[in-house]
């Protein structure tokens, strides 16, 4: 079974999960900030899929560690991905979830590709710009593509606008050519 079937399996079974008890917001957080744990501390992300380390440590490390921070609706169901040896799943399960409960809130997802680190302010606009012409909410999320001159690119679900500088020039050399 592919690896994206089987988090949004895992996915759905969390959303049902939480939405049931009420707990939806917290455990959304507690997935966010296991994201970002993810992104910070790529060791944490290399001891969870590692297949040397046993998965009694695992679990022992996830209950002391993650205790703290997560509600126990999310600590069981990481013990649940520990049992099944499905921990390898978890950055997957976790952003399936993540753009699952922000679907079924009628919130699109939506990444701005650019040179450089875009700031709070310019990723406010840019979302504020979209939500005003489409009427839709926009989670934005920025990433670096070395290869865009200038200017920036937006992928929304499998759209993608193109407002790099790297395109103008194709395009206009396009048109010169012609």
């Amino acid at each position: 079974m592919k690896q994206s079937s089987i988090a949004e399996r895992y996915a759905k079974t969390l959303y049902l999960a939480a939405k049931k008890v009420g707990n939806l917001d917290s455990v959304l957080q507690d997935y966010h900030t296991l994201v970002d744990l993810f992104d910070k501390h790529e060791d944490f992300q290399h001891f969870l899929v590692n297949p040397t380390v046993k998965l009694k440590r695992k679990q022992e490390f996830l209950t002391n560690v993650l205790s703290k921070h997560l509600q126990e609706l999310s600590l069981n169901f990481i013990s649940l991905l520990v049992r099944k040896n499905r921990l390898h799943y978890l950055m997957h399960i976790a952003k399936s979830f993540i753009e699952l409960v922000q679907r079924q809130r009628g919130v699109k997802l939506a990444t701005v590709y650019s040179s450089i680190a875009l700031n709070e302010s310019q990723i406010n606009k840019l979302k504020e710009h979209f939500e005003k012409v489409s009427g839709s909410s926009f989670d934005l999320e920025n990433q670096i593509d070395s290869t865009l001159l200038g200017g920036f690119k937006i992928q929304i679900d499998d759209n993608v606008i193109d407002w790099s500088i790297k395109n103008k020039l194709q395009s206009l050399k396009k048109e010169l050519l012609a």
